[in-house]
């Protein structure tokens, strides 16, 4: 299985900066994935400039994770959203696979099948 590592040189972090360096001049947005077992990854965290957000920058980094954890043996993404992210990953496929104890509270686990 690949072990990614967040920070300079990371797949992940260099794939988060070509697709917002490529929307705009400045870095506006990141997303993280964190390896769980074979197979298995976890959406850690994905952030956007508020002043650019709705304007798609989220879905495409998002989209291009799952593209690259897909060829790297991912075959399921899990993610356990804030209350307020809940919409845009469903809007992008995952789907409720419960509820789990965090240190905020109860929240819904999410989770999608890689093609």
């Amino acid at each position: 299985m690949q072990h990614w590592l967040i920070g300079q040189g990371c797949p992940i972090t260099k794939m988060a900066l070509e697709v917002a360096q490529a929307l705009r001049p400045q870095v506006v947005g990141f997303c993280t994935m964190l390896p769980i077992s074979a197979g298995l990854a976890e959406v850690d965290a994905v952030f956007i400039d508020p002043g650019v957000w709705r304007r798609g920058i989220g879905r495409l980094l998002l989209i291009e994770t799952e593209r690259r954890a897909a060829m790297a043996g991912v075959n399921t993404l899990c993610v356990t959203p804030g209350g307020h992210a809940v919409s845009f990953y469903r809007a992008l496929g995952f789907q409720h696979a419960g509820k789990v104890a965090t240190e905020f509270g109860s929240a819904e686990r999410l989770t999608k099948k890689l093609e």
